[in-house]
């Protein structure tokens, strides 16, 4: 549009030139235009730094939303993001009335290979242990650290078998694969609290169910899984994973 403004200007500009051949005021006028194209092609250079901004600011608010939401040591979403994921899983939940699975997992003794190796090691452990909980669910489950050598799993369209297919999987890569510190192999083990939510379930009850039943695995000795009391009900959707 602003070209074919300036066009237009430089055919009238013509035509007064050929019209008004000498006149003491098409000097001034050919000065106003040359002043309106220099103006032209510095707007033309703002408006493209003020869209470059504008993408650069989208991409940044991005990625601050992507941080705010990922654990920076294991790159699993923190207990803020994960937040967001189980709110809308039981919005589907209800909407479609199928069970999740929920496991939330406590490495055993933690503090002791802390102590033992220090904490850059610890730290290794944990990117580890998030790094092995990606490589056994699927794209759409998720997992976080829920908080210190905490972590939650959330398997949607899961049922018991399910479940306890993924925690099976966790213990048997730690005992097949242990982590090795320098030619040391570093024995890992955990416990679990498990849970199968439903529709008619709150998300606060159904995450207090696991936690309970994480604890009652540690009173049991820890390495071991857990589950929560509450019996299936009587009409539910059968989930897409069973084992």
């Amino acid at each position: 549009m602003a070209q074919n403004k300036t066009e237009n200007w430089k055919q009238k500009l013509a035509e007064l030139a050929a019209t008004y051949a000498g006149h003491p005021l098409l000097a001034e006028l050919e000065a106003m235009v040359e002043r309106y194209n220099k103006l032209e092609v510095r707007l033309g250079k703002v408006v493209s730094i003020s869209d470059k901004l504008q993408r650069d600011m989208i991409q940044l608010n991005q990625t601050l939303e992507k941080m705010a939401q990922t654990d920076a040591l294991t790159g699993l979403l923190n207990r803020h993001g994960m937040s967001k994921c189980l709110q809308a899983e039981w919005n589907r939940m209800k909407r479609e009335d199928v069970p999740s699975g929920l496991l939330i997992l406590d490495i055993d003794h933690f503090k002791r290979v802390n102590d033992t190796f220090g904490h850059a090691v610890g730290d290794r452990v944990l990117a580890e242990m998030a790094k092995r909980l990606k490589d056994i669910t699927r794209n759409y489950d998720s997992c976080c650290r829920w908080g210190g050598e905490e972590f939650l799993v959330l398997l949607p369209d899961t049922g018991r078998d399910g479940v306890e297919t993924v925690y099976q999987k966790l213990r048997e890569t730690l005992d097949d694969n242990p982590i090795i510190e320098g030619d040391q192999p570093i024995k890992i083990t955990f416990s679990a609290g498990a849970h199968i939510a439903y529709a008619g379930e709150t998300l606060d009850e159904c995450i207090k169910q696991a936690d309970d039943a994480l604890y009652r695995a540690k009173r049991r000795g820890r390495n071991c899984r857990a589950w929560s009391k509450p019996a299936a009900p009587a009409k539910t959707k059968k989930p897409r994973r069973t084992g």
